[in-house]
This record gives structure tokens, sequence and C-alpha cells, in this order.
């Protein structure tokens, strides 16, 4: 599977991949939202994780534009507060978000059931 991650921060790229290390994951990193719809129209990941510091509008209308022409992309949120993991509805579809504090722990799991669960 292929993950890209989106996030401004050196520091948040490298805790994903160490977090995800050991699940043979293809990982890219993007660093803005724009990266990440220019990423998409090269190639589709199956999965998107991205930071909630660039969450919003502009995010939201590249998740609604790639469900569009991929609905079972999965999309996991990086929360800066939180405990573990947690499930958000946003638009009628279900969302996991990961606290930063326990990516280690939340984040392979997290991934192998979003991968996993048909849309």
């Amino acid at each position: 599977s292929h993950l890209l991650v989106v996030a401004a921060r050196r520091e948040t790229r490298s805790l994903v991949r160490d977090a995800v290390r050991h699940m043979g994951l293809m990982i890219d990193h993007v660093a803005t939202i724009e990266e990440a719809r220019e990423f998409c129209h090269g190639g589709m990941p199956h999965a998107i994780l991205h930071e909630s510091a660039l969450g919003g509008d502009r995010f939201e209308r590249l998740r609604t534009d790639l469900l569009a022409e991929m609905p079972q992309l999965v999309f996991i949120e990086l929360s800066e507060d939180g405990q573990g993991l947690e499930t958000r509805r946003i638009g009628g579809r279900q969302f996991s978000c990961v606290s930063r504090s326990a990516i280690i722990e939340s984040l392979p799991p997290a991934l192998m059931f979003e991968l996993s669960h048909p849309r």
C-alpha cells in the first residue's frame, strides 16, 4: 500500500516513518495541500495522513475532490491533542484520527483497519 503524508514539519514526517516502518508501506511526503493535490494527479495513494493544522476548507475541498475520484481512499488525521485513536464523522463519512502522542502504538492499527475496511 502507498501512504501520502501531508505534513509541514519534518519532525512529523520522521515520526510517521518510524511508526509504520515495519509495515512495508511505500511512503511519500508533501508539505502543503497544493503539493498533495499535484501529487495525487500524478497517481493516487491508498491512504493520506495529514496534520490537523493543515485541515480546514482547502483540505476539505481536496478530500471531496479525491473521494469523488477514488471513493475507497483512506484519510487519517494526525492530531496534536486527544488520546490514541478516535473516529470523527465528516460529511457523512467516518475518518480515523490518531493523536501525535500515541502515533507509534495507534497509527499502524488505524492504517491496517482503514485499508482493509471496505468503503
